[in-house]
């Protein structure tokens, strides 16, 4: 065979290699625009099941509930123990349209509402239930205030130090009143008191609630020492204390001071013996006079 048979050869055999190249990429092609064209109608048709059964199910809901005229709102059962506390909520609702005779029980959102009434200063906790057909429940928890702040009849302060519009004038008048605080202090409701001595009066209050220690330790004020950096409690008469008894807490380590101080009203009691100053500060020997 001659060079030239042979090279003649070599190109017929390289056109049909390459045609059988071109083929096999055009068949590549075409199976993946079948299997793209496939996935993009069955995504259609899914789409279009999934807008169907929602076009329905919110159809439905319309036409059996947020749309039935036997649920409309006819009754706002607010539950809460204050007159202004009451009046906010009512205001809140309101604003988002919540009105009896004018709305449908199923068209509210009821986390809305609650996020809503939540961010008022009156209000700790809301619970919102509808109750079928025609009411709306909700349940208010109001802040908890434990002290009057700087004097009798003022502001309230709660556990945490955020100071609290005085709701309930009757509740309000037994709290014990902490008194001293520095004039920068807030005296504004809605704003946290940081100051250190306000925090730890705010401890010895809780301390005492929860140990079970307010029947002997009936606080009806806290002077707040920056001086000599104390707090003074001034207790109720009781069994042991006599009336407007001094007792005098470190800012610190209050537990234990406290648990000092019970140790010898109950002592001083067992002795039929009374108490009008105390000093806790100090770790042994605790001054006391009777």
């Amino acid at each position: 065979m001659t060079r030239y048979s042979r090279t003649k050869k070599r190109g017929r055999s390289n056109r049909l290699s390459t045609q059988v190249e071109v083929e096999s990429r055009n068949r590549g092609r075409r199976r993946l625009f079948l299997l793209t064209a496939r996935l993009i109608f069955w995504l259609i048709m899914a789409a279009a099941v999934v807008s169907c059964g929602w076009g329905l199910t919110y159809g439905g809901f319309h036409l059996f509930f947020a749309g039935n005229p036997h649920f409309k709102l006819e009754d706002i059962d607010i539950d809460t123990w204050s007159k202004v506390a009451e009046v906010q909520v009512k205001a809140i609702l309101d604003k988002h349209g919540v009105r009896e005779g004018q709305v449908n029980l199923f068209a509210l959102d009821l986390d809305e509402l609650r996020q809503a009434l939540e961010r008022q200063l009156v209000v700790d906790k809301a619970f919102l239930q509808r109750k079928l057909p025609t009411r709306l429940k909700v349940e208010i928890v109001e802040p908890e205030p434990v002290a009057q702040w700087r004097k009798p009849g003022g502001i309230l302060v709660d556990k945490d130090g955020w100071l609290l519009p005085r709701l309930n004038t009757e509740m309000a008048d037994t709290l014990p009143v902490i008194t001293g605080a520095r004039e920068d202090t807030p005296d504004r409701a809605g704003v946290r008191v940081e100051d250190p001595l306000v925090q730890a009066s705010l401890r010895l209050l809780h301390l005492v609630s929860i140990n079970g220690w307010k029947q002997s330790l009936d606080i009806s004020m806290i002077q707040l020492d920056y001086s000599e950096r104390q707090l003074r409690a001034y207790v109720r008469e009781g069994v042991t204390f006599r009336a407007n008894a001094q007792l005098v807490v470190p800012p610190d380590g209050i537990q234990k001071a406290l648990q000092r101080a019970m140790t010898i009203v109950r002592q001083r009691s067992r002795a039929q013996q009374t108490i009008s100053f105390m000093d806790v500060t100090y770790r042994r020997n605790v001054p006391v006079r009777p």
